[in-house]
């Protein structure tokens, strides 16, 4: 007998009264299929918890790595500040320094030119006091006198020949020194124009030398001299190419 579409229609309505004939008939219809799909099925709910777990210890230690690295960045970013309030502490402390030897500097300079005065003031009163019996045996009856009460100078002055540059040079003058030399024949007056220095050097020949020539061109016959305690290496020709006496302790016979 044949299978017709009103007994499909019976077996369908048979299905819906018993929802439980359904699993039956998809067991015996699909047999081996439908177990296997079932199968495949649990392999991958077994899968995908299996990759969900894996996921989310992935996850907890990349969560871990990601805290770890903000705590190492707050760490870093502590250091920096610290560094850098470390490097602002130094850089005050280097500038205190510096003013600190700045005013060391300043002082020890002040120090130096007062002692530097003292040097020249202590030199020049000696030379006043004491340059007449130094040049005894070269110049007789010498005596220490004031480059403004020359006669000639006073002339000048009171002609206007004198600059103020040339006045400032005459009354600097640290030692003016009148005698009359002992060489047979010589009778004239003879002037010595004496700048003193601790250290001679090339300046202070130039100096006594220029204010020789002041006296010089008022008629007075002027040797230009220094003298001090030493004096540097390049003084000495450069005094002997200007006719400038050198006295370390002695006179010199070029000065004669």
């Amino acid at each position: 007998m044949a299978f017709s579409v009103s007994d499909f229609e019976d077996l369908l309505q048979l299905l819906r009264e018993h929802p439980e004939w359904q699993a039956e008939l998809r067991r015996v219809l699909m047999g081996d299929e439908l177990a296997a799909i079932n199968a495949t099925l649990r392999e991958m709910a077994d899968e995908m918890r299996a990759f969900r777990a894996e996921t989310g210890e992935r996850l907890a230690a990349h969560d871990r790595e990601f805290a770890a690295l903000r705590q190492s960045l707050r760490d870093l970013s502590e250091s920096q500040t610290r560094l850098s309030e470390a490097q602002s502490g130094l850089s005050d402390a280097q500038g205190r320094l510096v003013d600190a030897v700045s005013r060391l500097t300043d002082a020890q300079l002040k120090i130096e030119t007062q002692v530097g005065k003292l040097n020249g003031h202590y030199l020049e009163s000696v030379y006043r006091e004491r340059l007449a019996s130094y040049l005894g045996r070269k110049i007789r009856r010498a005596r220490v006198v004031v480059p403004a009460d020359l006669p000639r100078v006073r002339e000048a002055d009171a002609a206007g020949l004198l600059s103020d540059a040339d006045w400032a040079d005459l009354t600097g003058l640290d030692v003016l020194l009148k005698g009359v030399t002992n060489h047979p024949g010589e009778t004239g007056e003879r002037f010595v124009a004496l700048e003193a220095s601790a250290v001679i050097d090339r300046h202070d020949v130039d100096r006594a030398n220029a204010r020789a020539a002041i006296l010089r061109r008022l008629g007075y016959e002027v040797i230009p001299a220094v003298a001090g305690d030493s004096v540097l290496p390049n003084a000495p020709a450069h005094a002997g190419s200007l006719g400038v006496a050198v006295l370390v302790e002695w006179w010199p016979e070029r000065a004669a």
